[in-house]
């Protein structure tokens, strides 16, 4: 029993949970797993042997010890995982606060950091090469028969 996978419920949120544990067990490492996966099952259905399962689990599970030991070195909290299009736009907004830059060349870097977030929106009718001809609103006017 003790080395099958942890019960969670329909409404419970493993990855929650785990993530909780990881954070507590950075902060406070004289504490035993135990104690920390009880501290997290508290509140939640049948806490006790959960809480024994799960500390049984993932304190030998490599891949939660490592994130643990990341978390210690980050000060206590996971760092966060950062997707492409967010590293690009950090990389460009350094590129836009580099003082080695030159006016222009900033100026163009915090447009397209910019555009990047959709603070900046290009026309729908931008970039087909036509050029936009534009017309007078017209008016309709009612004709009842009388």
């Amino acid at each position: 029993m003790w080395t099958q996978a942890v019960v969670f419920f329909d409404d419970e949120n493993e990855a929650e949970l785990i993530a909780r544990f990881v954070e507590l067990s950075a902060r406070y490492p004289q504490e035993t797993a135990f104690t920390i996966a009880s501290y997290v099952f508290r509140n939640l259905r049948d806490p006790e042997a959960r809480a024994n399962q799960a500390a049984m689990l993932w304190s030998n599970d490599l891949d939660i010890r490592e994130r643990i030991r990341v978390a210690e070195r980050n000060g206590g909290t996971e760092p966060e995982v950062i997707d492409e299009d967010e590293a690009y736009y950090r990389e460009v907004l350094a590129e836009a606060r580099d003082p080695a830059n030159s006016a222009a060349v900033r100026y163009k870097y915090h447009e397209l950091a910019a555009k990047l977030k959709g603070r900046i929106k290009e026309p729908a009718d931008a970039g087909n090469g036509q050029a936009v001809t534009r017309q007078l609103p017209t008016f309709v006017f009612a004709a009842y028969p009388d």
